[in-house]
């Protein structure tokens, strides 16, 4: 069986890539990313099955990318990783297809990563 892929999306790099690191450590394909500019070719080349972003990044657009791809793309599963101080009330937490709460139980992201879609 082939691994999942997991595109990580952060604007800190050394984040991303840490966190991509853990994931391929796990068994995924993992690819971080602190371009949100380059994330449309990223995903139509890498076909991930997940997206990991914070919702504050990068430069604060996370819901304005989530927003994008969920209409324009049909993107992938989308896994929202939010500050512990960020109100729910700012975000449109449902556009996200997981929320979880820094500082994140690694194990929690790999069970949203491998929950499956229901047709």
């Amino acid at each position: 069986m082939r691994p999942k892929r997991v595109l990580v999306l952060n604007d800190i790099w050394e984040d991303a890539a840490s966190l991509a690191l853990a994931l391929r450590m796990q068994g995924y394909e993992a690819i971080p990313t602190a371009d949100a500019g380059a994330l449309d070719g990223l995903i139509r080349k890498f076909h991930p099955s997940a997206l990991v972003l914070d919702v504050r990044e990068p430069a604060g657009q996370g819901v304005r990318i989530v927003e994008d791809l969920k209409f324009r793309l049909n993107g992938p599963r989308t896994i929202c990783l939010s500050p512990a101080a960020f109100s729910p009330l700012d975000v449109r937490y449902d556009l996200f297809d997981s929320v979880l709460v820094k500082p994140v139980d690694f194990g929690q992201l790999i069970s949203a990563i491998d929950l499956e879609e229901v047709a």
